[in-house]
């Protein structure tokens, strides 16, 4: 990565304070930044509103100045794709010596192995004196199977979709990824191994295309989807403590902490060291159910449930220096998409140009979801090595020169130029702050082929307290040279600093 270099002097005209009634002006200084946050008492109580051409700022939050003056790492990051040689040593990894084997998803399998899996399959039930007792996984494999061969036989195209295997746990090609007209989207290759941890039945499976890369590992078998991250079937959603509250409490029979020493067993034991668990949330969940009677014929879930908060969910990401990339719903994004030059159709969804990139690889991060039963699933998408640390501790602005661009920003909100938002549609907004939070960011050169952890501090939103949590922030500062970070592709913004100068 280049040498960071300093901007000599830039001036920003901070935006008029309604509780002073006074322009500030902030100069940088050149290659060091000031030192006020270690003379003064760094624990500062801040609480303002700032009105703006975007709407109108108002911060109420405490934070300790002093965190980027004590650590400000600095690294390059490259992509670290799953190989065939890690497949075979996660399987090794997670499951019960000898109790895993390749699983093939029904829809690449041919009508003969098909209908050999359905007789295989009423075999084994006919094994159990209550049918009340077959494990739902099995349940759900028998009914996606069984939907399969009859598409199958009534589709030529979907009957010539068979991957052939010899067992050997490798990546294979989907057959369908022609199929995405970016080539992007679906997933590329997988692998999708299935066996016992602890002698209870699991799926590992891993993703990838040039977008993402992802290892997941899950017990409810998902009939929508082969890769079981991108199913709602059974995804959870994290929720308020104010939700949680006010609906009766969360009914996981696991305590907070006995979640948390799961999550983190399970991390130890896929010998994931370098991230830290960064946010614990509580969930809700949609149950889902399989039966099936002696006739084998079998009850799908219902398509509406109600929700049932009866989990948390824990979200963890790289830490480097003892510093870690903090949770928002963009920074844990899978995939990214710039929407800055895409129009809107007659139906409010987005037309891109057929011959511009606008979606790149997303971020690397650890998403597990425990329940009173253990670990449901864990999804790690993204991996990424740390090729060079450039620096453990940077020269970073002053928290004083970084609170000014966050006042300023106000008047330009051209992040938004970037998000599937309409920012005509945001000119009134309210902005609550009611946190700031100091955490590294991984942000992409601009072809989205080079990457570097850099520090800054994310300026949070108050987060709606109705139902599902949704946390996000009103700026991402970089506290090396103040530039604007987007969450949305992992860019800076122009650090030209003109949007402070009237």
């Amino acid at each position: 990565m280049k040498k960071l270099s300093w901007i000599l002097i830039i001036t920003l005209l901070a935006s008029c304070l309604s509780a002073c009634g006074r322009k500030e002006t902030v100069i940088y200084q050149g290659d060091t930044a000031s030192t006020s946050d270690a003379t003064d008492d760094p624990i500062r109580n801040l609480d303002y509103t700032v009105p703006g051409d975007k709407g109108t700022l108002t911060v109420q939050a405490q934070v300790d100045t002093s965190l980027a003056e004590k650590n400000a790492p600095v690294a390059s990051l490259s992509r670290a794709d799953f190989t065939d040689e890690d497949i075979q040593t996660y399987a090794d990894l997670i499951f019960d010596e000898g109790s895993y084997s390749l699983f093939m998803p029904y829809d690449f399998r041919s009508i003969e192995d098909l209908t050999s899996a359905c007789g295989a399959w009423e075999d084994t039930f006919k094994s159990y004196e209550n049918f009340s007792t077959i494990p739902e996984y099995m349940i759900a494999e028998y009914y996606d199977a069984t939907n399969v061969l009859a598409t199958k036989k009534q589709d030529a195209d979907a009957a010539k979709r068979v991957v052939e295997t010899n067992g050997e746990m490798k990546w294979y090609i989907n057959p369908y990824s022609e199929r995405d007209d970016i080539g992007q989207f679906i997933p590329n290759q997988f692998c999708i191994i299935d066996g016992t941890i602890s002698k209870e039945h699991y799926y590992l499976a891993f993703f990838k295309s040039n977008l993402f890369c992802r290892m997941v590992l899950y017990k409810q078998y998902c009939t929508d989807a082969i890769d079981f991250s991108t199913s709602n079937t059974y995804k959870a959603y994290p929720i308020s403590s104010a939700y949680v509250e006010q609906n009766g409490g969360n009914s996981c029979s696991l305590s907070l902490t006995e979640a948390k020493q799961i999550t983190e067993k399970y991390m130890q034991t896929l010998k994931i060291t370098d991230y830290t668990i960064v946010q614990t949330l509580d969930a809700i969940r949609h149950p889902q159910h399989y039966t099936i009677n002696a006739s084998f014929a079998v009850e799908p879930p219902a398509e509406e449930t109600e929700p049932a908060t009866d989990s948390y969910l824990f979200y963890a990401s790289r830490s480097l220096n003892n510093l870690s990339t903090l949770y928002t719903s963009e920074t844990f994004s899978t995939t990214l998409t710039d929407y800055s030059n895409a129009e809107y159709d007659a139906n409010g969804g987005f037309i891109f140009s057929a011959d511009e990139s606008n979606t790149f690889y997303g971020f690397e991060s650890l998403t597990a979801s425990i329940d009173s039963n253990g670990l449901s699933y864990l999804i790690w998408n993204n991996p990424m090595q740390v090729d060079t640390i450039e620096a453990k501790t940077s020269p970073t602005l002053s928290f004083d020169q970084i609170d000014a661009i966050a006042k300023a920003q106000i008047d330009f909100m051209s992040i938004w130029n970037s998000s599937p938002f309409d920012p005509l549609s945001i000119a009134d907004c309210e902005y609550t702050v009611t946190s700031i939070e100091y955490g590294l960011i991984r942000i992409s050169d601009s072809k989205h082929k080079s990457y570097s952890l850099v520090p800054a501090w994310f300026y949070m939103l108050k987060p709606d307290e109705a139902g599902i949590l949704y946390k996000s922030s009103y700026a991402i500062i970089n506290v090396i040279d103040g530039s604007i970070y987007n969450p949305f592709i992992g860019t800076l913004e122009p650090t030209d600093n003109s949007q402070t100068e009237k």
